[in-house]
């Protein structure tokens, strides 16, 4: 009867979204079905790994649930198994670096960070370029050895001791003669470092 036919179809349906299997007119379990396609049996992600059999990417992080636990083994429940701020997928197709790792060269400078900083993560002697021994995410200028957290400030335009403040006159110890820039003259610094100047006379009148 048409109704049967109908019924029957719609059974086929069924069978075929479950991944069962109709050989001898029987309905039966087929062979290890992966629904999603992503490498991993369906009972197998139920059972076992804890992913969405329907799901071939359960995390989101660019890898298959198959090629995270067979290839790469890392988490397929985690975007990022080594916690160093990069997707397993970003390390495997385009940063190169070791998703179990975080910090893939040792530098001392986590994978993530290196890519923000935009240093190679594959090369370790540049987490510290300047050689100063302060690595590249606690010097606010690795290029430079005499810019550091624990360098001296000089009142040369720059930030050399890392607080934020370039020249600040509360940690200025020393007036530096820089060639084409000449010595500083702020009259808060001529007062600091010159008792005698004008600011110091102008400020000692003031209180009077």
């Amino acid at each position: 009867s048409t109704m049967g036919l109908m019924k029957r179809l719609i059974l086929l349906m069924f069978v075929a979204m479950l991944g069962l299997s109709t050989v001898g007119g029987g309905i039966a379990l087929a062979a290890d079905p992966d629904t999603d396609g992503d490498g991993l049996s369906d009972l197998d992600e139920v059972n076992i790994f804890g992913t969405d059999p329907f799901v071939s990417d359960t995390d989101g992080d660019g890898l298959s649930d198959g090629d995270e636990v067979l290839t790469w083994f890392t988490d397929p429940l985690d975007p990022d198994t080594d916690g160093d701020g990069l997707s397993d997928g970003d390390e495997v197709n385009i940063v190169g670096t070791d998703p179990l790792d975080p910090d893939t060269d040792a530098g001392g400078v986590s994978d993530g960070d290196e890519v923000d900083l935009g240093i190679d993560p594959l090369i370790a002697d540049d987490d510290d370029a300047d050689g100063d021994t302060f690595l590249a995410t606690e010097d606010c200028n690795d290029d430079d050895p005499l810019i550091n957290p624990d360098a001296l400030e000089v009142i040369d335009g720059e930030d050399n001791d890392c607080d934020g403040t370039p020249d600040n006159a509360l940690k200025s110890t020393v007036l530096a003669n820089v060639p084409g820039k000449g010595i500083a003259t702020a009259p808060g610094l001529q007062k600091q470092f010159n008792p005698k100047s004008q600011a110091a006379n102008h400020a000692g009148k003031k209180d009077k």
